[in-house]
């Protein structure tokens, strides 16, 4: 428990951080090549969270190509066998990188939103510059600083695959729920320890969601765009700094992988070939012009699905929540998140057991089916959509739909 709650507190607090200054210089025009800075912090989003500590071994492991190779073997600096990434710090350093899109997806949704008239009305009466954004800037952006925070610590809680890969003698209750689940099959003792992981993330859930409770951040009826106030050449050299080095990283990190697949053994034979992509076993597997098109096409297929509806999902509840149900909103809300509490190891093994008979008719049965993919992989990200929905949702004025509805628009006019 203390290791769960002492990784997830610091991966929020960082990756929050990251996350907000990422976006606020994409936002300000601060950061070169906005777009191509958004893109690439969010290429994480398109692996599984366990390719990272993966990546991170390949790096700085006990045969890394920085840890071993370089300082090691070449400077003699270190011993490559004690001083690497297992341990503590490697954790950290994965899961903030692992969850660094999701908290940057919420954050930029809402720093979009921004009315820069606000903070130029603000220097004009003679705010400094950090005045106008500890006060009128970090304000305004409530709703995704405190919704970011509430992702990221939830995928921490949940993560099991990053301490498992590279935490050493760290052990969580992810990867103790896990082992016990599926190695022991020992059910009472996973439920208890899913117990113990429900309630600090529903704390964490119900205390940061209390903050920002019936507070409006409307800043007019029409959005004046991003201020014209230069910030501060520091300011801006400190953002430009941190964006290059995550995105840096990213890109080293997706290197690796790239290069360990045309390595025969890395760190020991480090032979360049293209055996990975065409051992005998995969192409037997599937019979196509290329080993493995097939599981490609498979997944591409799964996911042209489950994303569109996933997303008009997501932003339908979120929706529901912030203008439709003033008293079940927060019930609505709540639910949409309750998939990401436990590790999905639990909530696929939910699945199971609800898809396998439904309703005690096996003709209905979804086990083994495209289908139960679909909607597994729906439901259990749609907490992610419909956080941003509501931060985005509460940065625009609520009068415009009430206008709409005093007008005769129906439900789905104003929606739509």
């Amino acid at each position: 428990v203390k290791n769960s709650l002492f990784l997830a507190f610091i991966a929020s607090f960082t990756t929050t951080a990251l996350a907000f200054a990422i976006a606020y210089g994409i936002n300000r025009g601060d950061i070169p090549l906005p777009n191509l800075t958004r893109y690439a912090t969010l290429v994480p989003l398109v692996s599984p969270p366990v390719i990272v500590a993966f990546a991170a071994i390949l790096l700085f492991g006990r045969q890394g190509a920085v840890t071993k190779g370089f300082l090691d073997d070449t400077l003699g600096w270190i011993d490559a066998d004690v001083t690497n990434i297992y341990g503590l710090g490697g954790v950290v350093v994965a899961q903030i990188l692992t969850f660094l899109p999701p908290a940057f997806i919420i954050l930029d949704s809402v720093l979009s939103k921004h009315d820069g008239r606000l903070e130029e009305a603000a220097a004009s009466q003679g705010a400094s510059p950090w005045q106008v954004f500890t006060q009128v800037t970090l304000p305004l952006s409530q709703p995704g600083v405190i919704r970011a925070p509430i992702v990221v610590f939830i995928f921490s809680m949940t993560d099991f695959g990053n301490p498992l890969v590279i935490g050493k003698d760290l052990p969580v209750l992810a990867g103790i729920l896990y082992d016990e689940m599926i190695g022991f099959q020992n059910t009472e003792l996973s439920a208890a320890l899913a117990v113990w992981m429900v309630v600090p993330v529903l704390s964490i859930y119900f205390l940061l969601e209390r903050i920002g409770r019936r507070k409006r951040y409307d800043t007019g009826e029409f959005a004046g765009g991003p201020p014209e106030l230069p910030l501060p050449k520091s300011a801006k050299a400190f953002l430009t700094g941190i964006a290059c080095t995550v995105i840096s990283f990213i890109f080293l990190i997706y290197g690796m992988v790239v290069v360990g697949s045309f390595v025969r053994v890395w760190g020991v034979d480090n032979t360049f070939t293209i055996d990975h992509y065409t051992q005998t076993e995969v192409s037997q597997a599937y019979d196509s012009l290329w080993p493995g098109l097939g599981v490609v096409w498979f997944s591409l297929k799964v996911v042209l699905i489950a994303a569109p509806l996933g997303g008009i999902l997501a932003v339908t509840v979120a929706y529901l929540a912030e203008r439709v149900l003033p008293r079940g909103g927060n019930l609505l809300s709540f639910t949409a998140q309750m998939p990401a509490i436990l590790p999905r190891v639990i909530y696929g093994v939910g699945f199971i057991i609800v898809f396998n008979i439904p309703f005690g008719v096996k003709e209905w049965a979804l086990t083994g089916t495209m289908t139960i993919l679909v909607i597994n992989i729906l439901f259990a990200n749609i907490f992610v959509g419909v956080l941003a929905g509501q931060a985005a949702l509460q940065r625009l004025d609520a009068s415009v739909d009430e206008a709409a509805e005093i007008l005769g628009a129906s439900l789905v006019q104003r929606f739509t």
